[in-house]
C-alpha cells in the first residue's frame, strides 16, 4: 500500500493527519477481518492481539515513512528483502 503521508494537518483523532489515519484505519480493519482483536490508540498507534493469556508476543512495526528526496539506496516505497544473520527480514529504504 503507497500513500502520500508528508505534512498533513493534524486533526482529532489523527494526530499525524488524515492519510496515516486512513491507513491505521486499513490496517485495523484487515487485522480485525482477519479475527484479530484490535486496539486504537488515539491516531498514534494500533494494537493487533491474538490469543489469551498472561504472556504475550509482540512485532513492532510503523505505517509512516521518512521525507522523500535524493540520497536512497534503494526506492523507499518499495519492500526490499535482506538476509542478516540467516533470518529473513523484511527491511524498508
Amino acid at each position: 500500500m503507497k500513500v502520500f503521508v508528508m505534512n498533513q494537518r493534524k486533526l482529532k483523532n489523527a494526530p499525524f493527519g488524515k492519510n496515516c489515519r486512513d491507513v491505521l484505519d486499513a490496517m485495523l480493519d484487515m487485522a480485525k477481518r482477519d479475527g484479530f482483536e484490535t486496539k486504537d490508540i488515539d491516531g498514534y498507534a494500533g494494537v493487533v492481539e491474538y490469543g489469551q493469556g498472561e504472556e504475550t508476543f509482540g512485532v513492532l512495526g510503523h505505517l509512516d515513512i521518512v521525507p522523500l528526496g535524493e540520497g536512497w539506496t534503494k526506492d523507499p516505497l518499495k519492500s526490499n528483502i535482506r538476509k542478516w544473520l540467516h533470518l529473513w527480514t523484511w527491511c524498508y529504504g
